[in-house]
């Protein structure tokens, strides 16, 4: 097979999500499994496949292919199975990486249904806007899930909940409940999903390019939240410069996933007290703002405030909840009273 070699990057970079991390979960988890037609990864929580016409059949470990292909420099490479080994050959170089003819990948178990849906406009929007409310608790993993249902997308973690509307027109995409694992929803928001089908215990995604992103999701009940929707209370409205609090309190909250930032804010009287806290340093920063009712403190995802700044300055602060209200989309936090 004759191939351009920063194509075939981009094309393993489109599957390289389903590869297992430095651990092995099961046989062939790290590698790429080529099937003649395409390529696929698997790492026993998220698949992901793409057209690849290579003539090939057989499991290559990614991360060696990834390396050699990154330092190689001839553009035009030819591939061929060897005995027991991949042969990649360029002008001046040729090089065998270790091959395993037999697939061992349980891929029967993520094969995509025959029937898919449109997904809704808004969907990966509703996604985006959620994640950040998803419980990391391994204690508590149907939590860690987004629930989407008619024209919501919800997510809780017993201190925060978020609930975006896709809209009416997406009421009917979802008749049934999906639990999405959030770590599974930030993978997918790199692809752009047009359509989705489910098989027994997976969801499965069509997307641009003919690659298809499977993922396990969760089929016990989502606990119900939605009552924590309802709060009563004063408003309290952000001072103007805002996001650009923001901007110098997260400098300190960033980690190595930015979805796990968080920040501070504590009411008092006529102040607001911004808190950007972490490894390597600490800012805090006053504001005036009206607040008539004691104190009060939540934490909140910096750029989730930044994004609900660019729409609405208000939020609803009753006895023990804050409430943020937008056009399409509702967040509460839980309050430590003062």
């Amino acid at each position: 097979m004759k191939v351009q070699r920063e194509k075939l990057l981009e094309t393993l970079g489109k599957v390289q999500p389903g590869l297992a991390g430095k651990t092995e979960v099961i046989e062939q988890s790290q590698s790429f499994v080529f099937l003649k037609d395409r390529v696929v990864t698997y790492n026993d929580e998220i698949a992901v496949s793409a057209p690849l016409k290579s003539g090939i059949e057989g499991a290559v470990k990614g991360d060696e292919l990834i390396k050699l292909l990154s330092k190689l420099k001839d553009e035009g490479l030819e591939l061929e199975p060897g005995e027991g080994e991949l042969l990649l050959k360029g002008k001046k170089v040729r090089s065998g990486i270790r091959m395993e003819a037999e697939i061992s990948l349980p891929l029967e178990e993520i094969q995509p249904p025959e029937d898919f849906t449109e997904v809704p406009e808004a969907f990966c929007e509703g996604l985006k806007f959620c994640m950040f409310s998803a419980s990391t608790d391994k204690a508590k993993p149907i939590l860690g899930c987004l629930k989407i249902e008619g024209q919501h997308v919800l997510s809780c973690d017993n201190y925060r909940l978020t609930r975006y509307d896709m809209g009416k027109k997406a009421a009917d995409a979802f008749p049934e409940p999906l639990l999405l694992p959030a770590i599974s929803a930030r993978e997918l928001l790199s692809y752009k999903p047009t359509e989705y089908g489910t098989s027994r215990g997976w969801v499965h995604f069509n997307t641009e390019g003919g690659v298809v992103f499977s993922c396990r999701t969760f089929e016990e009940a989502y606990p119900k939240v939605e009552h924590l929707l309802d709060v009563e209370g004063d408003t309290v409205e952000f001072p103007a410069n805002m996001k650009a609090m923001l901007t110098r309190a997260e400098i300190f909250t960033q980690g190595e996933g930015s979805s796990d930032s968080r920040i501070e804010v504590a009411l008092e009287d006529d102040k607001m007290i911004l808190t950007g806290r972490g490894d390597y340093g600490w800012l805090k920063e006053r504001a005036k703002v009206k607040h008539g009712k004691g104190k009060a403190k939540f934490t909140i995802h910096p750029q989730f405030l930044t994004d609900v700044l660019d729409v609405l300055r208000e939020v609803q602060i009753g006895s023990n909840r804050m409430k943020m209200e937008g056009d399409n989309f509702i967040h509460v936090a839980c309050l430590v009273a003062g």
